[in-house]
């Protein structure tokens, strides 16, 4: 019984989140790719992406702390950062990614 509560706590919490805008499609699609082979594959897959996601954004900060930015190091980044946040479904981090591509492009550093 308490696994069944449980996991409809989980479910409720991804679908919240789904509500919030913050998971999309692709979370549901990562979810069915989990199995009996591999249980733990979803989170396996989050732990990754936080590792990554947190290497990207201080490589990023790092990068605008600088007097002279280097830009190309910022796309570089700013793009796995998006590539994995889309790949988890985690669509409002890829959205902030394509508006800060947008700033880098127009080399806005305080935008």
């Amino acid at each position: 019984m308490v696994g069944t509560s449980l996991q409809q706590e989980l479910n409720n919490f991804v679908r919240s989140l789904r509500e919030q805008g913050i998971l999309d499609h692709n979370f549901d699609t990562l979810s069915r790719i989990q199995n009996d082979q591999s249980p733990l594959f979803v989170t396996e897959v989050i732990n990754l992406f936080t590792r990554d996601a947190e290497n990207a954004i201080t490589q990023a900060h790092d990068s605008l702390q600088e007097p002279s930015v280097d830009y190309d190091k910022l796309i570089a980044a700013v793009h796995q950062l998006r590539g994995a946040s889309s790949s988890i479904g985690g669509c409002r981090v890829a959205l902030a990614c394509r508006e800060l591509r947008s700033a880098i492009d127009d080399k806005d550093k305080e935008r």
